[in-house]
């Protein structure tokens, strides 16, 4: 036969024996080849050879489950059909009596694969179900699949167990015979971190199960009164007691049909006493080891939904904190279009003030003329005085974008005030806005930076125009003089403030205007200067009766120079 060929004959994988064995001196995972034929475990033997493997062999049911109590196994190859306990009944009496339930099992059968053995191996937690003759390859790959995942776990656990060390845990035995309970107490007491508490009544143990938390519980069989399998039922009865592990021990044999029910009352293992102390203490520590699996297993979940809930915390605000962004960006973008709009009516303000100049100087040239009927004459007053309008604007906008000179100087609040409302003086006529001018009699010029002065004015008379409906808009201006101060209001008769949002109004880049239409800026650049000045801001406002804004100004002024 050439090397790396595999023949197969009669139905068997069949294949020279190694000619040299694996070096088992280093940790290796132990893989249990149950088969009663020697032959074929000669062949799997082989075929699996491999230095990360220790290879167990079994030729019948009885012999894999004496090696299973000695050895800590990773993987189990099963073969179906095998005299006395064929491979589903000693799969079903390992999943019975080892501790591991998720110990991954790989059926093996000869010939063609019958309709109902598929469905017993998956019900028996076969993690595959392979037909002879089996391609070399295909075994290998699964076994190393499922030697991979169990070396990953046995990792995982010991990073677990180096991190939060071995928890304390409890054990409860329970039975009847004082000499067989000291006996268990005394071996069970040598397990690391186990704290043994005896019972000797079924009463008495499901007081001590409800008060306290048990990882397990070892019941004698022969126990008087009550017997074992009965307080197993009680116990199982209770919602909150069906998770514990229990344990049966017996001090004589027990038929298989006893051992079977000790199952059915939901035991995890049925002992003979006196056993070696070695084979107790190796069972009771696998399950010790389950529980506190188990209990890692919760605090790690509790600890993972915690930072899941701090996480989604932090995701919200970073959500905030985007939309934030996201809007400052928008009404920077509408910041930087507006300074642009004003660079450019400022240049636009100055072509038309030059043509506007010999305009005017032509028609002041013939209003003087003698030969105009009164009719021309009239109408050549209207175009002169509509001409001194568009040449008022244009100084007014030149005026408003001319760089701040942040000197202060006297101030008619009045005549800022008409001219701002010259400006707006289309779009109040677009909007059908009328505006009432309650103006003091005799109001003392404020001592001001004028530009500053109106950057703010232009702000409330453009927020009022905003808040005032489509149609009917009212707003009105008031002027008076109090103590020392001058006050100016500007009021609208919109639907005015929401109530949640007036402790926010001055705030930067707070705006409830849609579609960026505010910058958000305007209140809290128009406080700002208005504080530099020694004044004051106040606002007044109920929903569904518009907003006042007062302006109150020293008239004397305070210091000569503001910065900008």
């Amino acid at each position: 036969m050439c090397p790396g060929f595999f023949t197969y004959i009669s139905g068997e994988i069949t294949m020279p024996v190694a000619t040299h064995l694996p070096d088992h001196s280093k940790a290796c995972t132990k893989i249990l080849l149950v088969d009663n034929e020697p032959n074929n475990l000669l062949t799997l033997q082989a075929i699996l050879q491999d230095p990360d493997y220790h290879l167990l062999q079994a030729t019948s049911g009885r012999q894999a489950l004496q090696l299973l109590e000695e050895n800590e196994v990773g993987l189990i190859i099963l073969d179906v059909r095998m005299p006395v306990l064929d491979g589903f009944e000693t799969a079903t009496l390992i999943r019975a009596r080892h501790t591991n339930p998720r110990l991954p099992i790989i059926f093996l059968s000869r010939g063609r694969l019958e309709a109902n053995h598929l469905d017993r191996a998956l019900s028996l937690g076969a993690v595959d179900y392979l037909t002879k003759p089996v391609e070399p390859v295909v075994i290998q790959a699964k076994v190393r699949q499922m030697v991979d995942l169990y070396v990953q776990g046995k990792t995982m656990q010991a990073k677990l167990d180096m991190l939060y060390g071995e928890d304390e845990v409890d054990i409860l035995v329970v039975g009847s015979n004082p000499s067989a309970l000291l006996a268990l107490q005394s071996i069970l007491q040598k397990l690391v971190g186990a704290r043994v508490r005896t019972a000797r009544s079924g009463d008495q143990v499901l007081q001590l199960l409800l008060l306290q938390e048990y990882c397990l519980v070892v019941i004698d069989v022969d126990m008087t009164v009550i017997d074992g399998f009965e307080l197993a039922s009680l116990i199982r009865r209770r919602q909150e007691l069906k998770g514990i592990p229990i344990i049966f021990a017996a001090t004589t044999a027990r038929t298989d049909e006893d051992i079977l029910r000790a199952y059915a009352a939901g035991a995890s293992d049925f002992i003979v006493v006196p056993c070696p102390a070695e084979i107790l203490l190796a069972k009771v520590g696998a399950i010790i080891d389950m529980a506190r699996r188990s209990r890692l297993l919760t605090r790690q979940l509790r600890k993972i939904e915690e930072l899941n809930r701090n996480l989604q915390e932090t995701n919200r605000l970073l959500e905030e904190k985007h939309q934030e962004a996201e809007t400052a960006q928008k009404q920077l973008l509408h910041t930087e279009k507006l300074s642009a709009i004003g660079k450019l009516s400022a240049s636009i303000a100055h072509e038309l003030n030059n043509p506007l100049q010999g305009i005017l100087f032509f028609l002041k040239g013939l209003q003087k003329m003698e030969l105009l009927a009164d009719e021309d004459r009239a109408l050549l007053d209207t175009v002169i005085n509509e001409s001194n309008r568009i040449k008022s604007l244009v100084r007014n906008l030149q005026d408003f974008n001319r760089p701040s000179s942040c000197r202060k100087q006297p101030v008619n609040l009045h005549e800022s005030l008409d001219a701002l409302l010259l400006l707006f003086r289309s779009d109040f006529r677009t909007r059908q806005i009328s505006v009432v001018r309650n103006y003091a009699a005799e109001l003392p010029h404020i001592l001001a930076v004028a530009d500053q002065i109106k950057q703010v004015f232009l702000n409330l008379l453009a927020n009022a125009m905003d808040a005032c409906p489509q149609s009917g808009g009212v707003i009105t201006i008031n002027t008076r003089l109090e103590d020392d101060r001058v006050a100016a209001e500007v009021k609208d008769n919109g639907s005015g403030i929401k109530p949640a949002d007036m402790g926010q109004i001055f705030q930067p880049f707070f705006t409830t205007k849609f579609d960026v239409k505010g910058t958000g800026l305007g209140l809290s650049i128009s406080q700002d200067i208005i504080n530099k000045h020694q004044g004051e801001m106040k606002v007044d406002s109920h929903p569904g009766e518009g907003a006042t804004f007062t302006v109150l100004l020293p008239v004397k002024g305070g210091d000569p120079a503001i910065g900008r």
